[in-house]
């Protein structure tokens, strides 16, 4: 993994960390926004996987149960 995401993840978490600390809304920094939602069935369940980034800044996950023999699936989050 590239050191700059590597450094940006690590800096995020520990903002969040002191924020949660001092008692402070995480939302100040922009919160959670949800952009999908997984059906279950043919569309997949239990996104809990590391995600993958490519060089287009797309993002590459599975998810564990779903798909069509239950097995999970694959799935690509483009910024377009």
């Amino acid at each position: 993994m590239n050191l700059l995401i590597r450094l940006k993840r690590l800096f995020f978490g520990m903002l969040v960390l002191i924020c949660v600390g001092l008692g402070l809304p995480t939302t100040v920094f922009g919160g959670t926004n949800v952009i999908y939602s997984f059906a279950g069935d043919e569309d997949g369940e239990y996104a809990d996987t590391d995600l993958a980034i490519d060089k287009a800044g797309n993002l590459y996950g599975t998810t564990v149960l779903g798909g069509d023999f239950g097995g999970g699936t694959i799935f690509q989050l483009s910024f377009r």
